[in-house]
């Protein structure tokens, strides 16, 4: 799930405790989510509250499009090394 602050100029403390026990209902449920585009005094308080250490880095530059784009990306990857075939010797 990407959350894009870029409209949100700021976020209060019950603000950014919700966002932590979302993260965290996500991630029981195997899903992440992802922080874009939060102004400086957003940012602050939510490292403050130590949410980019467990969500992960949330920098203001940060779009929608280069998350979606990494996911996509590490897709790719996953799939390349799912499809990729085993390596077997052969006795011969």
């Amino acid at each position: 799930m990407i959350c894009d602050l870029s409209i949100s100029p700021y976020v209060d403390l019950a603000g950014a405790r919700m966002l932590a026990s979302l993260h965290a209902q996500l991630k029981a449920e195997g899903l992440s989510l992802r922080l874009v585009a939060a102004h400086a005094a957003v940012r602050d308080l939510l490292r403050a509250e130590g949410i980019e250490e467990r969500i992960g880095y949330f920098g203001r530059r940060i779009s929608v499009a280069e998350v979606v784009d990494e996911f996509r990306e590490a897709r790719v990857r996953e799939a390349g090394q799912e499809s990729s075939p085993v390596s077997r010797s052969n006795p011969g």
